[in-house]
Parts: C-alpha cells; structure tokens; sequence
C-alpha cells in the first residue's frame, strides 16, 4: 500500500484528474509523465491518460469500482476506442452510460458493495448503472445535495465523506457501503473526492492536506503510508 502527495503543476484538485480502482488508474492527458511511475506505486495499478469528452477531468466523468468503468456517452470516438483497447490489455469491464448528468464521477458514489448516486437518474439509467456495476443502487442525496459522488471517496474497507453528514445519514451509508465512514474535508473543502484518488492498495493525495486531515482519512481508508 502507497501514498502519493502531489499537486499537478501547482494545481491540488488533483482527484478531478484522476480515476482509479484495483485494476486500472485513468488520468487526465495534462497529467505529465514524470507522476505516472509515482501514481502507479502508490496504487499498485498500471496508470493511463485519456480524456474524456475532450477534457482531462476524467476524475469528474468517470465513475466505477472494481466490476465495471463507468464513461459518459458524449466520450469522442477515439477516447472510446483508448477505453476500449484499455480494457482489453489490463482485462475490466467498462460501459457507456448515457445521460444527461455527464459527469459520473460527480453524481456516483460507489465501492464493490453499494452505488448511491443522484435522484435525478432515470429509472433507465439506474437499472444499467445497477447492471454494470454489480451493486444494488439507492438515489439519494448527503446533505441535501445530490453530486454524491463528488462528496465522499470510498473503497471496500472503509471511507472518507463531507463534514456535515449527520449521524443518522451516515449510519445508513455504512449499512449500504459495508464500511465505516469518517466524516472530514480534504484542503479545508467538504467536496473531498477533488483533492484525491484512492483504491484498496493505495491513495493519491494533494499536497495541499492537512496533517489532521491526511491522518484522519488513512483511518477512514484503513491505508497506512509505508
């Protein structure tokens, strides 16, 4: 198990650039090659840019855990045809997801027990996020706001979620995700999935956390730095 402190270029929301589970790590194009090998350490995984609907927030679009990627269906064709070959050569699962809330990242939260994700998912969009994920799907929100995804980081051994989720709200989440929760912020900001990355073996990090914050969310985590 590794962690990575960094910020890219000076910029610390680096979780917007970023996607991973125990499988794969997708980044953003602007992500330069001297963080890959960093990056790939610390989670274990082969690390790959791409884009996604011609943007480098792959963090923002992509959602998924360990059976299945989850990309929005406005991807250009040559960044499906890079999912694709992706897939193939480090063997996952990835599907298109179309809706109008493009950014999956944002609006799911997941790990390999449970997807919370917004309320304002069809039915349709539900059922293929269910299907491709291998999770049951519950719509709901943390703290009246429904970009859930963007709100908390989660793996299959614990997670990390906004600050003021109530204690009956969390509750309820662990009972869904199989974990504890541990309720903080990442550089001060309750959104704490934009300043890191995390699988089961490892977390990327801004640089910009805070000592309370990085100790508190290596509990929630259950990732200790080597």
């Amino acid at each position: 198990m590794g962690v990575f402190r960094t910020n890219f270029e000076s910029v610390p929301n680096i979780g917007l650039f970023g996607f991973c589970n125990d499988t794969i790590c997708l980044v953003g194009n602007n992500v330069k090659k001297r963080y890959l090998k960093k990056i790939e350490a610390a989670l274990e995984v082969p690390v790959e840019r791409t884009s996604v609907g011609g943007t480098d927030l792959v963090g923002v679009f992509l959602a998924g855990n360990n059976n299945c990627v989850l990309a929005p269906h406005y991807i250009f064709h040559e960044e499906f045809e890079d999912l694709q070959d992706f897939s193939k050569q480090y063997d996952f699962d990835f599907k298109v997801i179309k809706t109008d809330l493009n950014c999956l990242g944002n609006n799911i939260l997941v790990n390999d027990n449970g997807a919370l994700v917004n309320p304002e998912f069809s039915a349709v969009v539900k059922k293929q996020i269910r299907q491709a994920l291998k999770v049951r799907v519950v719509p709901g929100e943390i703290c009246d706001l429904g970009n859930v995804g963007s709100l908390g980081v989660l793996n299959s051994k614990g997670g990390y979620v906004h600050e003021e989720i109530t204690k009956k709200r969390m509750a309820e989440l662990e009972k869904m995700f199989n974990v504890e929760l541990i309720a903080g912020t990442i550089n001060k900001t309750p959104y704490v999935r934009s300043g890191v990355f995390a699988n089961n073996k490892g977390y990327v990090i801004t640089a910009d956390v805070k000592g309370d914050e990085i100790l508190m969310f290596e509990d929630a985590m259950r990732i200790k730095e080597r």
